[in-house]
């Protein structure tokens, strides 16, 4: 072919450059014989097939895939309202996740009474175990204060209580926040009080109502008499005790600080509803029988109704206002016995500053002693004994040294031996001392 310089050759002729195409492939391979020529193309445009192979740009129609999924929230708030009952340090609770690890527990300074908050905000990561706990198992409410507690989790009450004896657990779902749903056995568990009204089947104690109606000649009196003997045991400083009426109001209580027996009598008013006992020992193993052979006894209307010492931290007994009038608070004593002591004490509004003791003229052997009343509260204290024929001194102390009366209320005593009035100036200021009965006083027969 010549391809000498002329205007007129403009194109290629048919086949010419895949014959060029072939020998420059032959040069290449350095003489390997090139792959048979391909028939000619069709002479139409035949490189638009060319622009076409490139369209597999289709792969990126995958991009849009990679949409990024909704966001979920990243910890689920957590809210505890809790409201401590009269003994606060009895309580306590934590909360724990799904792999059984605390991440949440109460303080250790409740006050009783109070009201605390304490909120958190925990992974969405599986379900939570709140667990509230009382040591002595009688829950938050209700024999002892109006304690409770409420559970918000993720912004709505999952769970409220006080009721619940030694320990209550909740189950907080993550995989569902908010209320689980297992708050509806709460809505069946106040079903079950229905059987129980029914056992009582009230109208037992109608009869129990009308029995007292039989017996109209004794009047009631209006209020009932009550006692405590205590003997302490080696530390008597742990031993406390109270009487709560049915509102939850302390009316009288007491502590000791010598070691020995003490008498507490009182009456105490009988329309106010039931009454409580308690006597505690901060230490937690009571007054008997570790330490020393201490024990308690309660007299209520005559009635001895409760007595013990091995009892651990606390121990109560219900003091019931429908009892009948009962005998006299003190019952005479065997003729020839002893001589009947009666000591009515008026305390100031710092009862617990005030304490007295009676001791043998001579000898100055303890015989009788009390005080530590309640404060903020001027009340009348009856204290009674029964003493051997003799001479004896009541002491009556004030630890602030300003007496019972009459800045801080108009408080008083009065002694009584065998029934008559020992004349004695009830003004003092740390402490006074009244002699009273005689070595030589012959026994009434």
């Amino acid at each position: 072919m010549d391809y000498t310089p002329d205007e007129c050759m403009t194109q290629f002729t048919p086949g010419q450059i895949v014959r060029m195409r072939a020998e420059w492939d032959e040069f290449r391979s350095e003489g390997t014989p090139p792959p048979p020529p391909p028939p000619p193309p069709p002479a139409s445009p035949t490189p638009s097939p060319v622009t076409q192979a490139p369209v597999p740009p289709a792969p990126t129609t995958p991009a849009p895939f990679p949409s990024p999924p909704s966001p979920t929230p990243s910890c689920i708030p957590f809210k505890l309202v809790l409201t401590t009952d009269d003994f606060a340090e009895e309580t306590s609770w934590e909360l724990k996740n799904s792999a059984d690890t605390v991440v949440l527990s109460s303080d250790n300074n409740y006050n009783s009474g109070e009201t605390y908050t304490k909120e958190g905000c925990f992974p969405n990561d599986g379900d939570y175990t709140f667990i509230i706990r009382d040591t002595y198992s009688d829950g938050i409410c209700c024999a002892f204060g109006a304690g409770s507690y409420e559970i918000t989790w993720n912004g709505a009450v999952a769970w409220t209580g006080g009721e619940f004896g030694n320990e209550e657990t909740v189950i907080l779902s993550s995989s569902n926040p908010g209320p689980p749903p297992t708050p509806s056995p709460v809505t069946q568990a106040p079903v079950t009080p229905a059987p129980v009204t029914q056992a009582p089947v009230t109208p037992a104690p109608v009869p129990v109502t009308e029995a007292p109606v039989t017996q109209p000649p004794s009047p009631t009196a209006s209020c009932i008499p009550f006692k405590l003997e205590v003997t302490t045991d080696n530390f008597p400083e742990e031993t406390s005790w109270k009487v709560k009426d049915s509102n939850g109001d302390v009316v009288i209580k007491g502590n000791f600080n010598n070691k020995g027996t003490f008498t507490e009598e009182d009456c105490l008013p009988r329309n106010v509803g039931d009454y409580k006992f308690i006597i505690k020992d901060s230490w937690g193993d009571g007054i008997c029988c570790n330490e020393g052979n201490g024990s308690y006894q309660v007299t209520w209307n005559g009635v001895v109704v409760g007595s013990g010492g091995d009892f651990g931290n606390r121990e109560t007994i219900k003091l019931s206002t429908s009892v009948g009038p009962g005998p006299p608070p003190t019952p005479p004593p065997p003729p020839g016995t002893c001589i009947p002591f009666d000591l009515l004490l008026t305390t100031d509004y710092y009862g617990s500053e005030t304490t007295w003791d009676v001791k043998e003229s001579g000898t100055n052997t303890l015989v009788l002693s009390g005080g530590n009343y309640e404060d903020d509260v001027v009340k009348t204290h009856i204290e009674t004994g029964c003493l051997p024929n003799g001479e004896y001194v009541f002491t009556i102390y004030d630890s602030v040294m300003d007496g019972i009366c009459c800045d801080y209320g108009e408080g008083t005593f009065e002694i009584f031996w065998d029934g008559v009035l020992v004349p004695a100036d009830t003004t003092f200021q740390d402490s006074k001392s009244v002699t009273f009965g005689s070595p030589t006083r012959r026994l009434r027969h």
